[in-house]
């Protein structure tokens, strides 16, 4: 959960094509704001591991396969 913009960012599996998304819900009305896709396959399952975000915004997820880095695009 992030205090700062209170907002909870989990991951997701879609079990009908195997994709696995970083998820932003909006825990007052739970609300699903967005979704990332980051990958498909078992190495890409995060085995349950907590996420991390930096002071700097951005969030690292633990997998199977290592670690992932997911931060907001500059436009």
């Amino acid at each position: 959960m992030s205090l700062a913009g209170n907002l909870i960012y989990t991951i997701g599996l879609d079990t009908s094509t195997g994709m696995y998304s970083l998820i932003t819900v909006d825990p007052s009305d739970r609300i699903q704001l967005g979704s990332t896709n980051y990958g498909s396959g078992d190495r890409e399952n995060p085995l349950q591991m907590v996420s991390m975000i930096s002071l700097a915004g951005i969030l690292y997820q633990g997998t199977e396969k290592g670690l992932i880095r997911v931060q907001a695009g500059i436009d």
